[in-house]
């Protein structure tokens, strides 16, 4: 069965369990006779909901609880639960199914993802014609500026005006560019990212390891997307003024169906409350920087099916994961 299957009695002890909660909860969790919030150490919303039952005398179902591997990464279990009635109309236990729905809430995810870029991608298109006509005019009367006396004060609104001139031009680009599945063909990931790391721009130094395999992918978007990367530890070892170290590792999950890079430095690091913005448009924390990096690394990897998420940092910089399905 595909399905989680626990019994236990009245007192919450586990008398049996299938080979697919095992797989859930893990094997020597599982045991038979071990109090189920011992068992459910990995699933704590699992104890409460089964407590209710008991103590309701009736059945719970359609509860979706978080469950957290071994690794550190975060599940969802659709949870039933229904009470064992004896002869004397007594509640003497529970029947707990447990199906994991980590893949499809993932799936769910990934397309509203998928959907809201798309719909940022058009209407940024529109804001960012009105925003490169409004700038073409201050340009021209700054170029017009420059031809008189006084060139001196002309100088930086133009050269402003130019550089957020080929910013609007780099982001209007990427929101009209084809979808990455349209231009997906298969790509050796370990030889790609080893290439990136021989590229890497001065100031970083690269090491690669872990395992890595074949990929369906657009290679151009990806080596960008590294490269984003990598530029982006660059720009903040040049702020810090000191080498920093980047490690990119592949690993290969059990059954071979995904594969997940983690890419992390030992710079200065992202501030925990600002996580959640590294991937919004515009969103920098440097002087001179555009915010733009890291939100076309996001649609370049959601495109292709996979996610990036910006993980707990450890003693200094950041970790930045992607999967990709296989």
């Amino acid at each position: 069965m595909s399905t989680g299957v626990l019994v236990l009695d009245r007192s919450m002890r586990l008398l049996a369990a299938n080979a697919a909660a095992q797989s859930v909860l893990g094997a020597k969790a599982a045991e038979v006779g071990r109090p189920l919030s011992d068992a459910a150490g990995s699933a704590p919303g699992l104890a409460p909901i089964v407590r209710a039952c008991l103590e309701q005398g009736r059945g719970i179902s359609r509860e979706v609880i978080e469950s957290r591997a071994g690794d550190g990464r975060v599940g969802h279990l659709g949870v039933a639960v229904s009470p064992a009635i004896g002869l004397d109309g007594r509640t003497t236990g529970a029947l707990v199914l447990m199906t994991d729905l980590t893949e499809i809430r993932e799936l769910q995810s990934a397309t509203r993802l998928r959907e809201t870029l798309a719909e940022v991608g058009r209407l940024s298109a529109g804001i960012a014609h009105e925003f490169r006509n409004a700038l073409a005019t201050i340009l021209g009367y700054a170029r017009m500026l420059e031809k008189q006396e006084d060139r001196g004060c002309a100088v930086p609104p133009a050269r402003s005006c130019a550089r957020w001139t080929r910013c609007v031009r780099r982001w209007t680009s990427s929101s009209s560019m084809p979808a990455a599945r349209a231009l997906a063909r298969e790509l050796d990931v370990g030889d790609l990212v080893r290439s990136c790391a021989a590229a890497a721009p001065e100031g970083i130094s690269v090491e690669v390891a872990g395992e890595f395999t074949t990929v369906r992918g657009d290679e151009r978007l990806l080596r960008r997307a590294f490269g984003n990367l990598l530029q982006n530890a660059a720009d903040a070892a040049a702020e810090a003024g000191k080498l920093v170290t980047v490690r990119i590792e592949g690993s290969l999950s059990a059954e071979g169906r995904t594969l997940r890079i983690d890419v992390e430095d030992d710079g200065p690091g992202i501030p925990p409350e600002r996580r959640a913005q590294v991937f919004v448009p515009f969103f920098t924390t440097r002087t001179r920087g555009t915010g733009l990096g890291l939100a076309l690394v996001q649609r370049t990897i959601v495109d292709l099916g996979g996610s990036i998420e910006v993980g707990r940092a450890r003693e200094e910089g950041p970790r930045s994961a992607s999967d990709f399905q296989v």
